[in-house]
């Protein structure tokens, strides 16, 4: 029984949660996956899907939106929205 306990903590007590980070550009096409290669073309696609510990990056532009994150972050684990060019990004 205690070797089983020990190979639990072996295998899983490095266990973290994963940043993520999205892309957005207003001037991509609609079907992006939020890759670097494949952005959103809409802030709130990503807000969509952005869980604690993410990041939404957008790219220069201006954004005609209203951004409504489905999820939170957390005290320790934010969701960070940020321009890719300090202030280049605006959401109208």
């Amino acid at each position: 029984m205690n070797d089983c306990v020990t190979a639990f903590f072996a295998v899983f007590s490095g266990f973290t949660i994963t940043k993520r980070s999205y892309y957005v550009n207003n001037s991509a096409p609609k079907n992006g996956n939020g890759t670097k290669e494949m952005p959103f073309k809409f802030i709130n696609d990503a807000a969509k899907i952005a869980k604690a510990g993410d990041e939404v990056l957008v790219a220069p532009g201006i954004y005609h939106e209203y951004v409504d994150p489905v999820n939170g972050g957390t005290e320790d684990a934010r969701i960070v929205y940020k321009s890719e060019k300090p202030l280049g990004a605006k959401i109208t």
